[in-house]
């Protein structure tokens, strides 16, 4: 099991590097109702290098839609695993 989670607002941090995080993080990409998730994504050829990356696609629309997602998740993941590091990679004020 992997003991860190990364949680992307993508609307607020559309270019996203996860090359530098190791193997002990698992992310968690939410993307707006508007985006796409990266096309890497669907080339199987670069797919591998998003094993550990899940894309969210929030079909509700709204100024704190992924927000709101990205929180319930937080809470998830501190109720069914605490010793899970977690991160959050917003430009949110």
């Amino acid at each position: 099991m992997n003991d860190q989670l990364l949680l992307v607002d993508l609307e607020n941090r559309p270019k996203l590097d996860l090359s530098l995080l190791n193997a002990s993080f698992s992310v968690i990409v939410y993307v707006g109702v508007t985006q796409n998730p990266p096309k890497a994504t669907l080339n199987s050829a670069k797919a591998n290098r998003f094993s550990r990356v899940d894309f969210q696609k929030i079909e509700g629309d709204g100024k704190n839609a992924l927000d709101f997602h990205i929180a319930f998740q937080l809470g998830r993941t501190f109720e069914t695993a605490p010793e899970t590091k977690c991160y959050v990679l917003s430009q949110d004020k």
